[in-house]
């Protein structure tokens, strides 16, 4: 089972690369505190936000970010913002994805993507 932590900070610039960890074979409870500790807060999964471009190749993802980041005031992630955008476009006969399109991530989003036994494990 071998995955990928891609880490995407808010206050990073747009030509910053994100942070990448390789994760293989975490057991899901310790991801669970790694991912809480990551964006600060008790974690959210992104809605529509299920792939990503990783070396021109689209892959599945999933994407977290933390539940209560508005309600703190953290600052707009632009970055994960903009790559949830594309996968709302992607999803636009879903009715969540108007909805969706209207809003922005804020604070740190984390995306994990890996081999099928890994996702599956999610």
């Amino acid at each position: 089972m071998i995955g990928k932590l891609i880490v995407y900070h808010a206050r990073a610039s747009l030509g910053e690369p994100p942070e990448i960890r390789e994760m293989a074979g975490a057991p899901l409870p310790f991801m669970l505190n790694v991912l809480q500790a990551l964006v600060e807060d008790d974690i959210e999964q992104v809605p529509l936000f299920d792939s990503i471009t990783i070396g021109g190749k689209r892959e599945p993802c999933v994407a977290l970010c933390g539940e209560h980041g508005k309600d703190k005031g953290l600052p707009v992630n632009r970055r994960a913002t903009l790559i949830w955008r594309y996968c709302i476009r992607e999803h636009a006969s879903n009715p969540l994805a108007a909805l969706a399109a209207q809003d922005v991530l804020v604070g740190t989003v984390v995306v994990l993507t890996g081999d099928r036994e890994f996702m599956e494990s999610l």
